[in-house]
């Protein structure tokens, strides 16, 4: 009788040979930390046969496995290789609320299509960050002598005048 599964492994590396799966399971994997997204690069990598990879990238097999390891620090020339070699990209979007939230506004053949306001002028930007308290130095000052100031004695009166205001 055959067998009706098949190992998750290679299912997966099955799956990550389609171009459009692989760019969402690294995007998921991204969002989640930089170790699961050397982990998913590299069986990406794998799904892609290591060897085809690191030749078209143009760097050793070796240096692909060594920089998707656990403790792998890859260079942003060596990402952007493996990258480029997988037929995905690198992009870097903003991670806070200053970017305009997009809308959904249909859905069309299982497409979302997204829809953001125009851009602010710059101009308009500008000014609306415009902050002159900022922008402006400080104005030196005297320095201040003994001689400036009030005798002890009308200091130390002052003090418990404004500690006796309720």
């Amino acid at each position: 009788m055959r067998n009706k599964t098949r190992p998750y492994r290679e299912a997966l590396l099955d799956a990550l040979s389609d171009p459009i799966e692989a760019e969402h399971y690294l995007n998921a994997a991204i969002s989640d930390s930089l170790e699961m997204f050397l982990k998913a690069l590299r069986n990406v990598a794998q799904s892609r046969q290591m060897a085809r990879v690191a030749r078209k990238a143009g760097i050793n097999r070796e240096s692909i496995y060594r920089a998707t390891s656990v403790t792998g620090n890859p260079t942003l020339d060596t990402l952007d290789s493996v990258l480029s070699a997988l037929g995905l990209k690198l992009r870097i979007e903003a991670a806070s609320s200053l970017s305009a939230p997009a809308s959904i506004s249909s859905m069309t053949s299982g497409a979302i299509h997204r829809t953001t306001p125009a851009p602010m002028p710059l101009k308009e930007l500008s000014q609306r960050f415009y902050r002159p308290e900022i922008l402006t130095p400080p104005t030196p000052q005297e320095p201040i002598s003994s001689r400036d100031l009030p005798p002890a004695y009308v200091i130390v009166e002052t003090q418990k005048e404004y500690a006796s205001i309720p």
